[in-house]
């Protein structure tokens, strides 16, 4: 999915967060927009649901540059749950693996051993989407979270994950600021599988600092479809 798509589902779906469309699948003027019922987007809840657990897949460091090819980081696992009253991905992020751009060999071998720690994305279904998206059962959904860093400690030594998000940040229904990945990028969940896209900006051991997004690379997570 293009970035400009993406950027622009997001746009679409914030703006539109506080209309209500009580038409499946009515369209705007120029016939290329869905505005989703409340029946729709559960049913969206609901494709997920049916197929909610543990989940195993991989995670690739992805290049601006298209000539770079992707770095398989490694393996990773997830539990999904799927309901209108948790809507929840916990990702456990294998930190260990970013070792290999740590450049400080003291801090290359505390980052090895750090134990996998958990990331969690909210996510919600829509209140648009495009007409070819909606008609090919192709669900995106906006994703946010409660923090923008993460935090562990490895060898008696603090890390922090910082993430990579928007500068203007939301509010969730009970006023908790919230947090939305720099790209944009939603949740994707098609065939039974998924793809998460996140951003993260650095990575703090102990008092020193090593950046990993100056290079326009993002972490693209792509979920297998087959279960744990």
């Amino acid at each position: 999915m293009k970035k400009l798509k993406t950027i622009l589902f997001l746009m679409s779906g914030l703006v539109t967060a506080l209309s209500f469309s009580s038409c499946i699948g009515s369209n705007n003027n120029n016939n290329d927009i869905v505005h989703l019922s409340h029946t729709a987007r559960a049913n969206y809840y609901y494709q997920l649901t049916m197929t909610g657990g543990s989940y195993t897949g991989h995670i690739y460091r992805i290049y601006s540059n298209s000539y770079t090819a992707p770095d398989s980081i490694g393996v990773l696992s997830w539990n999904v749950n799927a309901d209108m009253n948790d809507t929840t991905i916990n990702i456990k992020l294998p930190v260990s693996k970013l070792a290999k751009y740590i450049t400080n060999a003291d801090d290359k071998a505390i980052l090895s051993n750090t134990p996998d720690v958990t990331l969690t994305v909210q996510y919600r279904a829509p209140y648009t989407e495009s007409q070819d998206l909606y008609n090919s059962r192709y669900y995106r959904f906006v994703n946010y979270l409660t923090s923008n860093t993460i935090n562990t400690i490895s060898k008696d030594t603090p890390i922090e994950v910082n993430l990579s998000t928007l500068s203007q940040t939301g509010k969730d229904a009970d006023g908790k600021t919230i947090y939305f990945f720099s790209t944009n990028s939603p949740v994707v969940y098609y065939n039974s599988s998924f793809k998460e896209i996140i951003d993260i900006k650095d990575i703090k051991i102990g008092s020193n600092s090593y950046s990993l997004g100056d290079d326009g690379a993002h972490f693209e997570i792509i979920y297998t479809t087959s279960k744990k």
